[in-house]
């Protein structure tokens, strides 16, 4: 998250209207976030927005499994790289180049 240099506060904290620049409550942040999310939705109505977010959810799972499975197979083979990408230690295969992190 960035910082103001100058107040050293998240600028998310400075932008909520009401709140002391460092204190905000859980149903504040909700609320910030809800309004951005409708502003970047844009004029896609609610109901067929799902056909764009369920998609994405599903790929950040797929590769969030996939890097909890890379993990535990580091673990387990004492940190060989070569067996933790094996992709007998996977459930989902990623390709080269589709990973998350990626784009």
């Amino acid at each position: 998250m960035s910082k103001n240099k100058q107040t050293k506060e998240p600028l998310f904290a400075q932008t909520v209207v009401g709140v002391r620049p460092g204190r905000v409550s859980q149903t504040q942040l909700e609320s910030y976030l809800w309004g951005a999310a409708t502003r970047l939705r844009g004029l896609i109505d609610a109901g067929d927005y799902k056909q764009f977010i369920f998609p994405l959810l599903f790929f950040k799972r797929v590769n969030d499994v996939y890097d909890e499975e890379f993990e535990q197979a580091l673990a387990e083979s004492g940190g060989d790289v070569d067996y933790a990408k094996f992709a007998d230690q996977h459930r989902f295969h990623i390709p080269n180049g589709a990973h998350w992190r990626d784009s």
